[in-house]
């Protein structure tokens, strides 16, 4: 169960949920998702998966401005959380009575994992909840935090997808029984993606330096300090171009600083790409940077990783988890400011050996820690420990 899902939300939990259940599908299982719809048919299938979406009653906009990229409050998430329990009960009763579900594995602690504590204790099934960070616990109000102690105490078994997230859950809701399963993804893909010196769509050529960003387009992620650190990275480095991947409720409001400082030739914002469109930006790009103030593990990060880029990261966030300074990266330490993020970039960008090295590192770790098959395996454990216990 998931708040949203293809093709509205892709965020990190949806790619996330996709890729565990693609290999739990490649390995036997059978699997359906449960998500909110919004405005699309109630069955589909997805990369072989059966989705099922329940209606939620509130009206569409609120909705809307409910879904991760599109999110205006986290009051608005949680308003509109509160009426998915409400919908949600019904549809997973008449799924149970047709599939005989073995085990409910939640994302986000509220509405999902509350709702799946409900079936847990109805029906006995055995509830897995697997907490992502941002949406479901960093960005949730601290007046929720009863409710999320009283789920994630009453879960069969609790995942955290990072060691920093681990760290703060504790810390802001006393103890709980919580496993870390890092996040994982598929290597191969971005390993064996031809690297192209040119990528004429989006201008850029061999000359060119290229910084590239992924992820949703919210202020947490402080792309506007990075757009305004441009101008002065390109008096350091003549060639350079950022790619910004993604979409979200910032985009206006970031092509309208771009507009305002005249970087239109020098920053490229192409939104949501296909797959093989990814791995082809991942592999052109030099060094990837994520200066959010919290993450959990982001997919994005792992996948530059995989592509053997040097990351550049706040540290103040879970992607400590996955980056060590100079080993597969820098850190910029808070406050975050423009020269601090042109002084991480222009060293890597002059010391040529350096940023090969923490790149060779980086690809080493991703296929040692991050693999999606590595991930799958530590669910079915998961499972298989749950069930014992049903």
């Amino acid at each position: 169960m998931i708040p949203g899902f293809f093709p509205i939300a892709k965020g990190g939990a949806e790619v996330f949920t996709l890729n565990l259940c693609k290999s739990l599908l490649k390995q036997g299982h059978r699997v359906i998702i449960v998500t909110r719809n919004l405005k699309l048919p109630s069955e589909a299938k997805i990369k072989g998966i059966y989705v099922k979406r329940f209606a939620n009653i509130l009206p569409y906009k609120i909705k809307y401005y409910g879904f991760g990229r599109f999110l205006r409050s986290k009051y608005i998430r949680m308003l509109v959380a509160g009426f998915d329990l409400i919908a949600v009960v019904p549809v997973l009763w008449n799924l149970h009575k047709k599939n005989k579900f073995h085990l409910i594995h939640a994302s986000f602690i509220f509405p999902f994992g509350l709702a799946g504590l409900i079936f847990k204790n109805i029906f006995k099934l055995p509830l897995v909840i697997t907490v992502h960070g941002p949406a479901d616990f960093y960005e949730v109000p601290r007046f929720f935090n009863p409710i999320l102690r009283f789920v994630l105490r009453r879960a069969n078994a609790v995942a955290v997808v990072g060691e920093q997230l681990k760290k703060d859950l504790l810390k802001r809701l006393g103890y709980l029984p919580i496993k870390v399963v890092l996040n994982g993804i598929p290597i191969k893909p971005f390993e064996l993606t031809e690297r192209e010196l040119q990528i004429e769509n989006y201008s850029i050529y061999s000359r060119d330096f290229v910084i590239l960003t992924a992820g949703r387009l919210v202020r947490r992620k402080n792309l506007d300090l990075l757009i305004r650190s441009i101008p002065k990275i390109q008096k350091k480095i003549a060639h350079s171009k950022l790619v910004i991947l993604g979409s979200g409720i910032e985009r206006k409001n970031l092509e309208k600083l771009i507009k305002d400082l005249q970087l239109e030739s020098s920053i490229i914002l192409p939104g949501w790409v296909s797959e093989e469109e990814k791995r082809k930006i991942f592999k052109r790009a030099d060094i990837f940077l994520q200066l959010s103030y919290f993450e959990g593990l982001s997919l994005a990060l792992l996948e530059s990783k995989a592509a053997g880029l040097p990351a550049v990261v706040l540290k103040a966030s879970g992607s400590l988890t996955a980056v060590s300074h100079r080993r597969t990266g820098l850190f910029v330490r808070p406050p975050l400011t423009t020269e601090k993020i042109v002084d991480c970039i222009e060293q890597l960008y002059k010391n040529v050996d350096l940023r090969r090295v923490l790149g060779e590192n980086a690809q080493k770790e991703a296929k040692r820690k991050y693999s999606l098959e590595r991930m799958t395996q530590e669910y079915i454990q998961i499972y298989e420990e749950v069930l014992k216990y049903k």
